[in-house]
């Protein structure tokens, strides 16, 4: 009872006005031992400060955190559905597998580069899984594109690019590698060349002219 009425009084009044109160109403009490309650009762409030800051910031990091992680398990879920798919060799389905995971690792860079930073490892985790799962998406294209070009007619194909010949028709550069040609207005200096164009397919043939 002593403490919680000392713990009231520091509360309201504050540590000097305490000591004098004590020590003029309560000559008996030495001013030590109310100098100790009083130092005990101040480590106990900053110990109890310092945990409810912690447990603040561990609850701040959960709510960041565990989006990113329900990200991470979608992709995943996803990337297993392509499996199956390139198995059956359905194609048109593959790419569509990699469209929604792209979708989803877009909304988990946004997340972890928005507000990841706050718990510093799980940000490097989320953004080497992040990277990874790009580099999973483009290998899986360039696996369609090697197999079934039909699938990036009239769609937007970015992609690295190395041909294995190259022709000159009517003004016209042609990069060629296999089944896909690549239409520029100039060779290239060095290779492999970051390609960005819409992709027409003739036949077994995707034929895509570079933006400039």
């Amino acid at each position: 009872m002593f403490d919680v009425a000392l713990s009231s009084l520091l509360d309201e009044f504050g540590e000097i006005m305490v000591i004098d109160f004590f020590h003029g109403f309560f000559p008996l009490i030495k001013i030590g031992e109310v100098n100790i309650n009083i130092n005990k009762l101040l480590e106990v409030k900053k110990f109890g400060l310092v945990l409810k800051l912690f447990f603040a910031y561990i609850t701040l990091c959960g709510l960041v955190m565990f989006p990113c992680f329900i990200l991470q398990e979608a992709i995943q879920v996803a990337i297993w559905g392509t499996w199956p798919a390139k198995t059956s060799k359905n194609w048109p389905l593959v790419l569509q597998g990699c469209g929604v995971v792209e979708k989803i690792n877009l909304s988990l860079k946004i997340i972890n580069y928005s507000a990841g930073w706050i718990q510093p490892l799980a940000f490097l985790s989320y953004r080497s899984f992040a990277q990874g799962t790009d580099y999973y998406v483009e290998s899986v294209k360039s696996e369609i594109l090697r197999k079934s070009p039909k699938c990036f007619h009239n769609k937007k194909v970015e992609l690295l690019f190395t041909p294995e010949k190259i022709l000159q028709e009517n003004n016209q550069i042609k990069l060629i590698s296999y089944n896909l040609i690549v239409i520029s207005d100039h060779v290239p200096e060095k290779f492999p060349i970051k390609v960005k164009g819409i992709g027409i397919a003739k036949g077994k043939v995707l034929i895509i002219k570079m933006e400039k």
